[in-house]
């Protein structure tokens, strides 16, 4: 079971501009009202810089915005299932009906999402 900070999560972009014209943002993800991380960036001179720095940093939010959602897709199915139980027995039920190559992706797709669900819940 996960330990982290239930969603959904929010993200909050700010950006101010300095006395040279340079741009700085300062990036905030939310549960609620609990701060959970800030990605502060700065003092860029072009447009073009500034708005490369803006969309890779909100692209890395992004992902982590949307890991609660992710996590809870991966553990279980909407009946509680796990998935990666789910994904086993599919693979076998193919395999008592003659296997193929899809067995072996359905059995390499749920150690991966074992593993990344280990890898978010800290283990």
């Amino acid at each position: 079971m996960s330990k982290h900070t239930p969603g959904p999560w929010t993200l909050v972009n700010e950006s101010s501009m300095g006395p040279r014209g340079d741009v700085s943002f300062n990036h905030q993800l939310l549960a609620g009202d609990l701060w959970l991380c800030a990605i502060a960036s700065g003092d860029y001179e072009s447009r073009e810089e500034v708005e490369r720095e803006r969309e890779r940093i909100e692209a890395n939010l992004s992902v982590i915005k949307a890991a609660p959602d992710l996590l809870g897709a991966v553990e279980a199915d909407s009946a509680g299932e796990p998935v990666p139980d789910l994904l086993r027995t599919a693979a076998a039920l193919m395999n008592q009906q003659g296997g193929g190559p899809l067995v072996d992706r359905l059995m390499l797709a749920a150690d991966a999402i074992e593993d990344a669900i280990a890898k978010a819940e800290g283990r």
